[in-house]
């Protein structure tokens, strides 16, 4: 559920807005200019993780204060949208509001990510992957498809209210779920902290960045950050392009587009929850995501050497289908990765890192296809493009040893436990 909150203001912000902006004749430096400081909140939450490592309310819990916190100001901040005046005309102030959006979606983010590492089983955790990024997809088909409706048809006033609405809801769900037994719904209530002990607490900022310099630079590590960035600019190019492409290119209205996509992350959001899982346990979680980027490349040269598919509807329904869908279970492969080269001292922060460094090649993405479209003067140079990244990012994680590194991880952190152990 607190997936699916994140997923909501993506669906509006980053795909159903830029496809109303391309309907209404918005140019693409503009909409690459808006996604790229929009998202930019996602490419540095790695400064949210240290702190929630370092300092919480540890009667509710590790991470739970932080969501509760940044679901509150979400929903706040999230209803203001619809303040905004004249959206379109005051393009300054509207990206500052989205903005601040997605600064808060971020500190749920990175809380919410540090408790899925925190409390799950290492065995449940590419099931669990499927599921938490297969209900933010499912969550963003719907926002984006209604929203897209709602956009063309009342502006930007009550689709926000209505997202503001949900996503307390779901903040309702968190006020009476505990992230552990035993511990406090609220502040007044009864209930204790109960902290795990075998995993040693950073006693401060500076203790947390020693253990990061540990964990996050092994190899493993290192190699799996610069897959995530280089597939995430191919991404960042390929998303941002979209919209423009259909609406602009194809001829497409933006309700058409946000429906299409709506559905078609529908689809993928379902598929990662339901087969998912599966699909990691039969190929590992690397080799998972080289083989779909493989088939994602693939996909990119066909609209490259075969421009006329374009022009069949049909053809361009089923192709952003299997594009939604096979994003979504690489970006499900990637995150149990993550998952699983985490430690779990830092875990916050560590998987903050790495979804934060991921973010940072998507926003460059974002920001680099409205240039990137202009020197190349033609789409199909820019599928290809998409595709020759996307391959990269599949040499670079060829050089990721998940069982390796979990082995270094415990040595590190048997050698982290001695110091304390001596004179007992």
């Amino acid at each position: 559920m607190l997936y699916m909150a994140q997923g909501i203001p993506f669906g509006l912000i980053a795909i159903a807005l830029p496809a109303y902006m391309a309907q209404q004749g918005i140019d693409a430096l503009t909409i690459s200019a808006f996604l790229g400081f929009c998202l930019l909140p996602h490419a540095i939450k790695l400064v949210n993780g240290p702190i929630m490592d370092r300092w919480t309310y540890w009667p509710m819990g590790k991470r739970r204060p932080w969501v509760l916190i940044a679901q509150c100001i979400l929903v706040t901040v999230f209803a203001s949208l619809a303040l905004v005046p004249d959206p379109l005309s005051n393009m300054g102030l509207l990206t500052a509001v989205c903005f601040t959006i997605n600064f808060f979606v971020g500190f749920q983010d990175v809380a919410t990510d540090g408790m899925a590492v925190d409390v799950l089983p290492v065995e449940d955790q590419p099931k669990a992957s499927s599921i938490m990024f297969g209900g933010s997809t499912v969550s963003m088909a719907i926002t984006s498809a209604i929203g897209g409706w709602a956009l063309s048809r009342y502006g930007i006033g009550v689709p926000s209210v209505v997202c503001a609405c949900v996503i307390a809801l779901i903040s309702g769900f968190l006020l009476i779920s505990r992230e552990r037994v035993g511990e406090r719904l609220l502040p007044w209530t009864e209930g204790r902290a109960t902290i795990d002990p075998l995993v040693r607490r950073p006693e401060g900022l500076k203790e947390i960045g020693l253990d990061l310099k540990k964990f996050v630079l092994l190899r493993a590590s290192l190699f799996a950050i610069a897959a995530s960035v280089i597939y995430q600019f191919g991404r960042g190019i390929f998303l941002t392009m979209m919209p423009l492409f259909y609406v602009q290119e194809l001829g497409w209205t933006d309700t058409e587009y946000s429906g299409l996509t709506g559905t078609a992350m529908l689809i993928g959001g379902t598929i990662s929850i339901l087969f998912g899982g599966f699909i990691l346990d039969f190929f590992g979680r690397a080799r998972a995501f080289q083989v779909l980027c493989a088939a994602l490349a693939v996909l990119g040269v066909m609209l490259a050497v075969a421009p006329g598919l374009g022009d069949v509807d049909s053809v361009m329904k089923i192709y952003r289908v299997l594009y939604m869908t096979l994003d979504t279970l690489i970006i499900v492969a990637y995150i149990a990765v993550a998952m699983a080269i985490c430690a779990r001292e830092v875990a916050a922060t560590q998987f903050a890192i790495y979804m934060a460094l991921g973010n940072v090649g998507y926003t460059a993405g974002s920001a680099a296809f409205g240039p990137l479209n202009a020197a190349l003067a033609s789409y199909e140079a820019t599928f290809l493009v998409f595709a020759g990244v996307t391959v990269m990012a599949i040499f670079v994680m060829r050089r990721v040893s998940i069982a390796d590194h979990v082995v270094r991880v415990k040595q590190l952190q048997a050698d982290n436990q001695r110091p304390q152990n001596k004179g007992v």
